[in-house]
């Protein structure tokens, strides 16, 4: 726009304009002996000028929102979703179109998203990106989502983004780092949801000498025993973000036998350290966001979706409950204490 500004404003006098030497005018000293003399301003162009000027102030930020190549659907009403939008904002530094999904519902959304001609839709939470299950030649970039190939009606071809998983082999290397003697760790999973994300555990199983005790769950209802079965079998459990395996009923009982027979717990988030769990390994709203902005930079630099794959999250945070430790006789390595938040309850 600024460029566009230098030229229009420049065709108004038909003469060149130096921008960079204040002190010049065709490339001469202003002040030397009156051969040169600046152009003179008739009133026709006086007129244009104004009229110019008064453009710029009240269509420029029409021109901004009509060039947005970005458009983002969020819910910012939910602190997580509003930080990892800040996140995208702070990290792309270019005009956004930001459509709140609580003001459209789906037709309407997909009709202002398709009228904006955005290159790339970034998506915050499952709702948003179940939302533009219509939109059609458009990449998508979804965040906040556990696993957004789950969603039937997405275009699976044109999509990616950050999931909310966190990689098992990050949450095995923490607890290993706080509980080096852990060698045997329990998983209940639902292998509908679950079995990419254990395969990628078991790549790393064997460099930090762990074993995983696995055990498949096809509903909600047999979690807490698919627990039970493995609990004198392990040394540390790790919950993943399953919906099958991890449900109230099976947390209720995994925390409270964990908690009876000194059992470390290692979970996703930190509302699980606040509930008992020795540990949690969570992901960085903000950075979720930046991270998204990373990868509408490339798709608008002319990469391939496929060259921009899903990924995980690339940072994460660690919460230890401090009386946990205390109760289960665990003492945190000096190395440990500065890579990790203590809760005390």
């Amino acid at each position: 726009m600024r460029r566009q500004c230098r030229l229009i404003f420049s065709n108004l006098f038909h003469r060149p304009i130096l921008l960079h030497n204040a002190g010049t005018y065709h490339g001469k000293n202003l002040l030397e002996s009156g051969r040169n003399k600046m152009p003179r301003i008739t009133g026709s162009k006086l007129f244009a000028l104004l009229t110019f000027f008064v453009c710029c102030i009240f269509l420029c930020p029409l021109y901004a929102s009509a060039e947005a190549s970005v458009a983002i659907v969020v819910d910012s009403s939910l602190k997580p979703y509003a930080e990892a939008l800040n996140g995208f904002k702070e990290e792309f530094k270019e005009d956004v179109d930001v459509f709140e999904i609580s003001k459209y519902n789906a037709s309407s959304l997909t009709k202002a998203l398709a009228k904006g001609q955005y290159r790339v839709v970034t998506t915050i939470g499952a709702d948003p990106l179940k939302s533009v299950s219509g939109l059609k030649g458009v990449t998508v970039l979804t965040g906040m989502v556990v696993n957004p190939l789950s969603f039937s009606d997405i275009d699976h071809s044109n999509i990616s983004g950050v999931t909310l998983t966190i990689p098992p082999a990050v949450s095995l290397r923490v607890l290993k780092k706080i509980v080096p003697s852990v060698k045997k760790v329990g998983i209940v999973y639902n292998p509908a949801q679950s079995s990419q994300l254990l395969r990628e555990a078991m790549k790393d199983t064997n460099s930090l000498d762990i074993e995983l005790v696995m055990r498949p769950v096809d509903t909600p209802n047999q979690a807490a025993d698919a627990f039970k079965s493995i609990e004198d079998k392990v040394d540390a459990f790790l919950l993943i973000p399953d919906m099958v395996a991890i449900n109230a009923v099976s947390l209720d009982y995994v925390l409270l036998t964990a908690f009876r027979h000194k059992i470390p717990v290692v979970g996703f988030s930190p509302k699980y350290v606040k509930m008992g769990a020795l540990l949690a390994v969570s992901f960085d709203e903000k950075d979720i966001g930046r991270q998204l902005a990373d990868m509408a930079h490339r798709i608008l630099e002319g990469e391939s979706v496929k060259s921009v794959p899903l990924t995980h999250p690339r940072r994460f945070s660690i919460d230890v409950n401090g009386r946990t430790a205390e109760n289960f006789g665990i003492t945190i390595p000096a190395k440990a204490m500065k890579e990790v938040n203590i809760y005390k309850p």
